[in-house]
């Protein structure tokens, strides 16, 4: 029986975890028969390629002694790097004040699903922003698909 997605990203990080490393999360992307599992590792120091290299091969080994993925994939470790990915709500309270780009699972009752704002607050799951132009936007964690800080090009 194959492992969950679930299971698998926490066998994972536990090894990051182990190797001295903080999980920041993971995305999946294609189809089973060509799948990317990007895995973004942080360290108070920062992260360089070396150390991803590192742990790359780390995980790979224990995905496959796990033998956790039935199918062909491509894994990749990368640092969160300045479009840092967020997957948790704590991730979005961390980044307090900062812009973000978030993408929703469905279109809102606007028929919208793309959003950029700076985070306002978080609280038990809900996001508050507020855009560009001064809409205040309420999103449900669980709605989003994908969220990244916003890159401030002015500075």
């Amino acid at each position: 029986m194959a492992m969950s997605r679930i299971d698998i990203m926490d066998q994972l990080a536990k090894k990051a975890d182990s190797l001295g490393y903080q999980w920041v999360g993971c995305d999946w992307s294609g189809a089973q028969t060509n799948v990317t599992l990007r895995i973004y590792i942080d360290h108070v120091d920062g992260v360089n390629i070396d150390q991803c290299a590192s742990v790359s091969r780390e995980l790979s080994t224990l995905l496959d002694v796990l033998d956790a993925i039935p199918y062909r994939y491509v894994l990749q470790v990368s640092s969160p790097g300045v479009q840092r990915p967020l997957f948790t709500a704590e991730h979005f309270s961390e980044q307090l004040g900062k812009q973000v780009k978030i993408k929703l699972v469905n279109a809102d009752d606007l028929g919208r699903r793309q959003f950029q704002g700076q985070i306002d607050s978080v609280d038990e799951g809900v996001i508050s922003l507020t855009s560009i132009d001064g809409e205040s936007i309420i999103i449900e964690h669980a709605d989003i698909a994908k969220a990244v800080l916003a890159v401030d090009v002015t500075r």
